[in-house]
């Protein structure tokens, strides 16, 4: 076995791993045996499963993550065993990676820096792209190792392990493990103090309310930057796995195993072997870092978080926070002639909702100047409401209504008047969002004081309301 062969790509790296000289040869590590669950936690498969729901690259990763997870325990499957799962796992890791960088745009560059540089969140100036390059390398190399004909399994496991080092080098801030860990405890903290307290899901969402009109639609712009986090994660995740089941691999080492190894190998093995127990409580934590359910700064319970966020908050861009009902109200212009109709539809058009004129018009002109072609409905529909209510071109007033006389009658010894109410709106179901003056209704005033309304123009009006 050639010298811990793949460490030149590690030092290019700048993964570098600090050997013990003169370890004393033990009969084996194996102080504790896999007669116990190594991850304790019951709810990681569950935050595994959960992934699928909380990610987009979730339901694709999920099952070799599971795999992963089954082969810490004992009798669970040997890194060769799973060698075929972990290839697979590898390539829709690399897929997601594409399919996210696809949905950022150059518009969101600034928003992807932040992420990356972590400046804005935690001022450590260390780059989230650092991590990915040395995770990259250190996936070729076990790639390399587990391609290697020449070695038996056993010297692969010392090689795999050999990425991390033994227990003493994982506190080292050029060891990929530390990196990785601290990478966990940003995508894990409960605050940055930087960002009042929020986590860096929550900064990452407040980043893009400054360009959005509902929460929702932060969210959505949101999400690609998060998931690109996450699969981060996962990656990380799925890379340290490997080397901590060749560390566990290796401290299982039985007597004879480690008899039967040359001085080359031996020396190898000295370098790397930790104590069972020691890497056990290493895979639990790690497991239970990402995908606890009942652990409470687990990466799953953020991501659960950030993903059960009200979506029905009027943001207007970064200014208000106004939490919205997800039904609109209408009134039926064609049913004006009875008095209660009348005042709704009034209440209505004179606005009496929890958004203001000047709010409503800020929406329009955001939905016709950044979405080309997307009808209101369409939009509201995509943030979170539910517009099933609303008839076809269903109007939204922009304005207070201008009243017109139309005409003046003769009336019981008096004149009485006819006016027409023109209103400022825009239909849900205008392509070009076109906001046009109407007539919506007529009001008939007679000389003896008394006042009806008439219908004018079929067609429904509409507005929002705050949330019970």
């Amino acid at each position: 076995m050639k010298k811990l062969r793949y460490k030149v790509i590690a030092i290019i790296l700048s993964i570098v791993f600090v050997f013990s000289f003169g370890v004393p040869v033990r009969a084996s590590y194996n102080d504790e045996p896999i007669d116990t669950k190594v991850v304790t936690d019951a709810t990681v498969s569950a935050g595994i499963a959960a992934i699928r729901y909380f990610a987009p690259s979730g339901a694709v990763i999920a099952t070799g993550l599971q795999v992963m997870l089954d082969s810490f325990e004992k009798d669970g499957p040997s890194l060769t065993d799973i060698s075929g799962q972990i290839h697979d796992l590898r390539n829709d890791i690399a897929s997601q990676f594409a399919e996210v960088k696809s949905q950022m745009t150059d518009y969101k560059e600034e928003i992807e820096n932040k992420i990356v540089d972590q400046t804005v969140i935690a001022g450590k100036g260390t780059g989230f792209d650092k991590l990915l390059t040395a995770l990259q390398g250190t996936d070729l190399q076990i790639q390399a190792i587990n391609n290697d004909t020449t070695i038996n399994d056993n010297e692969k496991a010392v090689e795999i392990a050999s990425l991390i080092g033994k227990n003493t080098e994982w506190v080292k801030t050029n060891n990929l493990y530390f990196q990785y860990q601290d990478f966990m405890n940003t995508l894990s903290a409960s605050s940055f103090a930087s960002q009042q307290g929020k986590d860096l899901y929550q900064v990452v969402y407040d980043d893009c309310t400054l360009d959005s009109m509902f929460s929702g639609e932060a969210l959505d712009k949101s999400r690609p930057y998060v998931e690109r986090v996450i699969l981060l994660g996962e990656y990380a995740y799925s890379i340290n796995a490997q080397c901590l089941k060749a560390a566990q691999t290796v401290s299982q080492f039985t007597p004879e195993q480690i008899a039967s190894l040359n001085d080359q190998e031996l020396y190898n093995y000295k370098n790397v072997v930790s104590l069972t127990s020691v890497v056990n409580s290493q895979i639990n934590d790690m497991c239970t870092h990402m995908y606890s359910m009942i652990r409470e700064d687990s990466v799953v319970n953020h991501l659960e978080t950030y993903n059960n966020m009200n979506r029905l908050l009027f943001v207007n861009y970064a200014t208000e926070s106004k939490n919205l009902s997800n039904t609109l109200r209408v009134g039926d212009l064609a049913e004006v002639g009875d008095y209660d109709q009348y005042n709704e539809v009034y209440d209505i058009v004179s606005n009496d909702g929890i958004l203001k004129y000047d709010e409503l018009n800020a929406l329009v002109t955001h939905v016709r100047e950044n979405y080309p072609g997307m009808t209101l409905r369409e939009y509201l529909n995509s943030v979170g409401f539910n517009t099933d209510n609303l008839p076809q071109d269903t109007y939204i007033a922009l304005a207070e209504a201008n009243c017109y006389q139309m005409d003046a009658f003769p009336d019981s010894g008096g004149i009485g008047f006819k006016c027409r109410y023109n209103v400022s709106s825009v239909s849900i179901d205008d392509p070009d969002v076109t906001v046009k003056d109407r007539d919506l209704v007529t009001m008939v005033s007679r000389a003896t004081g008394a006042y009806y309304p008439e219908k004018l123009t079929d067609g429904y009006v509409t507005n929002f309301t705050e949330a019970k």
